[in-house]
């Protein structure tokens, strides 16, 4: 009788497992199905698809450079019934290889064609979702037992990072599962060698190798598996003890012993020297069969390899393995946590599996982490740790930094060492574990859930999620040009017929229905008309690739400082600009040069009307005439510090850019005319003082810090017709001069009556001088004479300001 209970308690938890097990995959399905039917391409998903066409229809294989076959066989499959599909042999650019021409005329010229074959060519990645998601149950399952497989299952297929790139075409899904594929039918074949899964290692090698050219990082993985156990196998002291007492086996013994040791080469127990042998032996058939259908894969090609002038099999790989090195070598521009970069930075991989990885993940790896070292925990295989460790020191040297997706074949070993904290829930372990355990994979589902269906967006809790992911990277880490669909779902919700648009990606809006005015974009041609500094009116659309990684990279800085209104999917950025900034001047500082000539300065503020006015800010700043608000224009590069930060703060800033090409960086602040905004000053009573009918004295300040400064401010009454020059003296109690300062950084030449100006005088103390009172001697002369004009009804031809106790020390 309790035989027969227990036997229904366990029919009981299989079918219960089982069920789970079920619901699991087909939840992972129907989710990722969404994204299948609702995402716009992403930027490289019609260049796979493309390939993938020609693979199957021609045969050829000369679009197939800097990737494998195998992943664009896949998803090319089902393409291959499509009988409406032009051949690519008939397009303009197959004659000359040009995959960009191929698929403008491919998939973007037809129109909505390109929808019904991404809806085909993406069933292939999710296919591949499924068996990876299977795959890592499998081995979790055998490795921790049921329900740790039941755990590994569980957090694979509620992974946003699985679940954003088993919708899409593209290659970093296919290698991701068949890398897992190829550790996984390694491991099996190391721990019980037969014909059967040495064939089955073979072939998933070489399938990863086919998928993308970064598997070629399994052929150093197994084999610092394959010498781990050879190492391990020889410093065995029991086996060298046998080895010591042994006598010579005869050759029928020699053979059988053979037989057994290739029938279980990695086995728990030790192996003899025939044993290891055995293993290499068996490494290199393998290997041997991974390259025979690698080549399979490119149709068996044969060919001159032109590097070395020789016929070779697969010249096309060679070939691409040559341009990944190039691509290396050059890298790729990229932008990460505000900096923008074409070497790319070793923490760039390290630092977003922290942020794009969900948290329970990573609190379930640090959980194992500490159970391996500090306790005794469970004994992982080695490819399990070998693999992601060289992936990830290949990852830090890499000069390729544009996506998560490059690591993603990490993840399904991050998933199988996480389920190993859960194999402790069936074991009666204390009741603390069990709720930790149900707490991290219930918030792991409600993160999965909550993002839904904006996987590719996904960012976790430590940076503030998909929300502020923008800030810290974008490309295919956030937007990858798969939101433009929903983008025309938003706009008909709300009714808006027109917008401004800044799109990455490589869909056409208007095959959308999408009425759009185009703003700055690759691979977009940017406008004349758009105003950087001081947008128009009007709804404005921009990918958040664009925001921040575009050829000039704060085109939109503008937008980047203004919270938008709505996000479609975190990655395209809606802004309703209500009315444009009104301004009547630009202030340019020229220090020693603008950094922009007058006509790109009215073009960026949309206001062909401006007084310019330009002035030294490093020793000078200007409050031009009236109440009318304006714009400073400050260049970030100076020969020598500039006064801005003492006039103006951050709110200010309206505007901030980079030195790009030949353009200096520069930063725009908003100001106020001098009637509304008169500095603060000392020493000024009433009218204050004229100078004849040129300029009047306002007032003036003191600072005594490394050096002596002194700051005299002045209303412009007219313009003279002569150049002027302020003067400036540091007078001792003798009316002896100790300090000459004289200057004026703001030319006659832009003076207009009303205009304020503060000029700025440094003064540097002799070495002997001690600590005394001085005045400042300040006036007015002209240049061109040497002659001063004196204050209006005064009998000196300066003023005196002060006295000012200073010390020996500057103070």
């Amino acid at each position: 009788m309790n035989t027969e209970r227990v036997s229904v308690h366990r029919r009981s938890l299989a079918i219960g497992h089982w069920s789970l097990v079920i619901a699991l995959l087909l939840l992972f399905w129907g989710r990722v199905l969404v994204n299948i039917r609702d995402q716009s391409p992403t930027m490289d998903e019609p260049f796979h698809l493309a390939r993938g066409i020609a693979y199957w229809r021609t045969g050829d294989l000369r679009l197939q450079y800097e990737h494998p076959p195998l992943s664009h066989a896949l998803s090319g499959a089902l393409l291959a019934l499509e009988s409406d599909l032009p051949s690519p042999t008939d397009l303009k650019g197959w004659e000359r290889a040009s995959c960009i021409d191929v698929v403008r005329h491919l998939l973007r010229e037809p129109g909505w064609l390109l929808e019904r074959v991404l809806f085909l060519g993406r069933w292939a990645a999710l296919a591949l979702g499924l068996v990876l998601s299977a795959l890592a149950g499998r081995w979790a399952g055998e490795l921790f037992g049921r329900w740790g497989g039941l755990a590994a299952l569980f957090i694979i297929t509620f992974d946003p990072n699985i679940l954003a790139h088993s919708s899409l075409v593209t290659t970093d899904l296919p290698v991701t599962c068949l890398t897992y594929a190829a550790c996984y039918a390694f491991s099996r074949w190391l721990k019980r060698p037969t014909g059967g899964r040495l064939l089955l290692a073979g072939l998933t090698l070489g399938l990863a190798w086919g998928a993308k050219l970064s598997a070629l990082i399994l052929l150093p993985t197994l084999g610092l598996a394959l010498l781990w156990r050879v190492w391990r196998s020889a410093g065995c002291p029991m086996l060298k003890h046998r080895a010591e007492r042994a006598k010579p086996p005869s050759g029928a013994r020699l053979a059988r012993r053979g037989f057994a040791l290739l029938a279980r080469t990695f086995t728990s127990g030790p192996l003899g020297p025939l044993g290891r042998y055995t293993l290499l032996v068996g490494f290199a058939v393998i290997l041997g069969i991974a390259i025979l259908v690698l080549w399979a894969l490119y149709r068996f090609e044969t060919g001159v390899w032109a590097p070395i002038g020789i016929r070779v099999p697969m010249p096309t790989h060679w070939d691409n393995l040559w341009r990944l090195w190039q691509h290396q070598a050059s890298g790729q521009r990229a932008f990460f946590i505000g900096q923008l970069s074409d070497e790319g930075w070793w923490y760039y991989f390290p630092l977003l599996f922290l942020i794009k990885t969900p948290l329970p993940l990573l609190i379930l790896l640090a959980i194992a982490s500490v159970t391996t070292w500090l306790v005794r925990g469970p004994v992982w295989p080695p490819v399990t740790i070998i693999f992601p460790a060289l992936y990830f020191a290949v990852s830090i040297v890499s000069r390729i930094n544009i996506g998560y997706r490059h690591i993603l074949p990490v993840v399904p070993f991050a998933v199988i060492v996480a389920a190993s904290t859960l194999r402790p829930l069936r074991r009666g372990r204390p009741l603390f574990i069990a709720h930790c355990s149900l707490f991290i994979a219930l918030w792991m589902a409600i993160s999965s859930l909550c993002i839904h269906p904006y996987y590719l967006a996904y960012f976790n809790e430590l940076v503030g999620g998909p929300d502020q992911g923008y800030r810290y990277a974008v490309d295919s880490n956030l937007d990858w040009g798969q939101d433009l669909k929903r983008l025309k779902a938003y706009l008909d919700e709300r009714g808006v017929d027109q917008i401004k648009l800044s799109y990455f990606g490589m869909a056409r809006p208007e095959q959308y229905g999408i009425e759009y005015d185009p703003l700055p974009a690759s691979p977009l041609s940017s406008p004349t008309d758009f105003n950087s500094f001081n947008p128009k009116p009007g709804v404005y659309a921009i990918s958040a690739s664009n925001l921040q990684l575009l050829e000039d990279p704060d085109i939109f800085d503008w937008f980047r400082r203004r919270q938008p209104t709505a996000k479609v999917g975190y990655s395209i950025f809606i802004y309703d600009v209500v009315e444009r900034t009104e301004g009547q001047w630009a202030a340019v500082c020229f220090a020693p040069i603008p950094a922009l000539e007058a006509d790109q300065i009215r073009d960026a503020l949309g206001r062909l009307d401006l007084r310019m006015v330009y002035f030294d800010c490093r020793s000078s700043w200007v409050y031009p005439a009236g109440t009318a608000p304006g714009w400073y224009i400050i260049p970030d590069e100076t020969d020598g510090p500039t006064v801005a930060s003492t006039y103006c703060d951050d709110t200010q800033i309206v505007f901030h850019g980079r030195r790009t090409g030949n353009r200096l960086g520069l930063t725009v602040y908003r100001g106020e005319g001098a009637a509304s905004a008169p500095p603060p000053l000392i020493g000024g009573a009433g009218e204050g003082p004229r100078f004849a009918d040129v300029a009047r004295f306002l007032g003036y300040e003191v600072d005594r810090g490394d050096k002596l400064t002194l700051g005299t401010y002045w209303e412009v009454l007219n313009r003279p017709d002569f150049p002027l020059s302020v003067m400036a003296h540091l007078v001792d109690v003798q009316g002896t001069p100790v300090g000459i300062a004289d200057g004026l950084s703001f030319p006659v030449e832009n003076w207009q009556g009303g205009d304020i100006f503060a000029q700025v005088h440094v003064f540097t103390l002799p070495p002997d001088a001690g600590p005394t009172a001085y005045t400042f001697h300040v006036g007015l002369y002209r240049l061109d004479t040497m002659e001063r004009i004196p204050p209006v009804g005064s009998e000196d031809d300066h003023l005196v300001l002060g006295p000012v106790e200073v010390r020996n020390d500057g103070r």
